[in-house]
């Protein structure tokens, strides 16, 4: 019976190893035989996979380059009214040289939370009482 073909082209390996499962995995290129390697565990990446993990960590990266960006907007952006309040926080909150406020008029101290409890009125009419030269 030589009408009989045999299949010894074709094997099952069993025993593969697993594909990779790093987090950062760091590739390694075979040009020659046109695969990919992770440096870290040894397993053979596909290289579309490769490729794709590559591309999905750079884009990552620039989207954390344009939230920087907006960031660095926002601070040049910076209201000058905004920096008395940021000269309050560092006095107050400073570790060593913990400052309490003094009332410019009465002169007594008090505590930056006890803002949060007190009365607010608009610039203007603050103003006009100043201009007026009644008592602030």
């Amino acid at each position: 019976m030589s009408d009989v073909l045999r299949f010894d082209v074709l094997r099952i390996k069993s025993k593969m190893r697993k594909k990779c499962q790093c987090l950062e995995p760091k590739y390694e290129i075979d040009i020659v035989n046109n695969t990919v390697e992770c440096r870290d565990c040894g397993a053979y990446v596909d290289p579309i996979t490769a490729l794709y993990n590559i591309a999905i960590k750079y884009q990552r990266i620039d989207d954390y380059m344009n939230q920087l960006r907006e960031e660095k907007q926002a601070l040049e952006k910076y209201q000058p009214r905004l920096k008395i309040i940021k000269y309050l926080e560092q006095q107050y909150a400073g570790a060593r040289n913990a400052m309490v406020p003094s009332c410019p008029h009465c002169k007594k101290f008090f505590d930056l939370e006890d803002l949060r409890h007190v009365a607010w009125q608009g610039r203007a009419y603050y103003e006009q009482i100043k201009h007026l030269g009644g008592d602030i």
